[in-house]
């Protein structure tokens, strides 16, 4: 995450976290539109945010507050500011403070809204998942993006103009979708009713198409990145590493890819003859890699484990042999499954690549799911989540509407 920070002031903020110091946790309870309502940060007993990059809504949160008198009524009609229900959002900012208290770092970490609320005594369960789930629901009206419209724009207007999304960061990119591109339910000539993705999906599915991660970060801001490439964090073991359990690692064969093949944009055919070639490019592991063809081989012949990539954005073996290279890198990183307990590294997000340095094991992966704890003590978990159960009955919900719309 970019908390505007120089490389120093970053290197001191890394090194704060593995030596003593004090967290602060801010809730605060938001409308919709991000306007604050109450702060209720002096009623958090427990609480937790999930990352989970694989899963439709990529994060989720858990809180337990105190709530003896029933001051936090659950109608938001209530004249309490304090009310919440499902038009209210919560946001998360996580605080790191050295020991004398002079210097503070700030790191949102989650925002978005309230999908369930339950009452246990005085205690309240309150469960949030993040603004995907705005655009997990079909759209009531179509639209459509003509070939050769900016992709970076139609994902822009997808996320404001379907979503209801205001606030956005998609860097402009001169990319040009390559195929009309629909969000919501066409009818063809013969009466044909055919339902797109929801919107959050075709955007998403948009951004990756050009080599992009599209997320909601900590703030609630739709965020568009290049595909994390390089290492931001290393977790290491001993004094003045944040490393708190042994790791245990092993590679998830069903996700291993060790070759690629990319074909970009199928060529024109003017009077029956071709214009020009199909952009192509192949790579594959080099022999050195333990997943490599020939390490996987059996009885002298390699093992190829490989993805086919079929993009109409891509217009020269230039951009395929990048795009393969970039494929095959994320394909060998994925395949590594890591797990293990840390002290909490607030600033990392979803599919960030890290590093982990151990006694006896070190490796580059990709962090998929994470867990941040939100009460002093707390031990973050990398590659699992634990004592912690996210109720995903809302995009169930959701998914089942999607599926009941496009029978209609």
């Amino acid at each position: 995450m970019n908390l505007g920070l120089t490389a120093s002031q970053r290197a001191s903020f890394e090194a704060l976290l593995a030596s003593h110091h004090s967290i602060q946790v801010r809730l605060v309870v938001m409308d919709l539109d991000h306007q604050e309502r109450t702060d209720v940060t002096s009623r958090l007993m427990d609480g937790q945010v999930t990352f989970d990059a694989e899963a439709a809504v990529t994060r989720s949160l858990e809180l337990e507050l105190l709530d003896p008198t029933g001051a936090l009524h659950l109608d938001t009609n209530s004249p309490d500011q304090g009310a919440m229900f499902m038009d209210r959002m919560v946001s998360v900012r996580y605080s790191v403070i050295n020991s004398a208290g002079t210097i503070r770092y700030d790191v949102p970490i989650f925002t978005g809204p309230i999908t369930k609320l339950e009452r246990n005594g005085a205690a309240i369960r309150v469960e949030a998942m993040g603004k995907e789930i705005f655009g997990l629901s079909m759209p009531w009206q179509t639209k459509t993006f003509k070939a050769g419209y900016r992709t970076t724009q139609a994902i822009i207007e997808i996320l404001r103009d379907v979503m209801g999304e205001n606030k956005i960061a998609v860097p402009d990119r001169s990319n040009k979708l390559p195929r009309n591109v629909t969000v919501g339910t066409t009818t063809d000539k013969d009466g044909t009713r055919t339902t797109s993705k929801s919107p959050w999906e075709v955007a998403k599915s948009l951004a990756t198409s050009i080599e992009h991660q599209l997320y909601f970060d900590g703030n609630g801001v739709a965020t568009m990145r290049p595909l994390p490439e390089n290492v931001v964090f290393t977790f290491r073991e001993g004094p003045g590493g944040t490393l708190k359990s042994k790791p245990t690692a092993g590679f998830n064969i069903d996700s291993v890819v060790n070759a690629v093949e990319v074909f970009g944009k199928k060529p024109e055919q003017v009077k029956g003859k071709t214009t020009k070639k199909q952009p192509h490019a192949r790579v594959v592991a080099s022999s050195a890699d333990p997943l490599s063809p020939v390490k996987m081989g059996r009885s002298g012949k390699p093992r190829y484990l490989p993805l086919i990539v079929e993009e109409d954005g891509i217009t020269s073996d230039a951009e395929a042999l990048s795009r393969a290279n970039t494929e095959l890198r994320r394909g060998l990183r994925s395949s590594i499954d890591v797990m293990y307990d840390a002290l909490v590294v607030p600033h990392l997000e979803e599919l960030d690549v890290v590093r982990l340095s151990s006694e006896k094991y070190a490796s580059t992966h990709v962090l998929k799911k994470f867990a941040v704890p939100l009460t002093a003590g707390g031990t973050a978990t990398i590659g699992y989540v634990k004592n912690v159960k996210i109720n995903r009955s809302a995009i169930k919900q959701l998914q089942r509407r999607r599926v009941k719309a496009a029978g209609r």
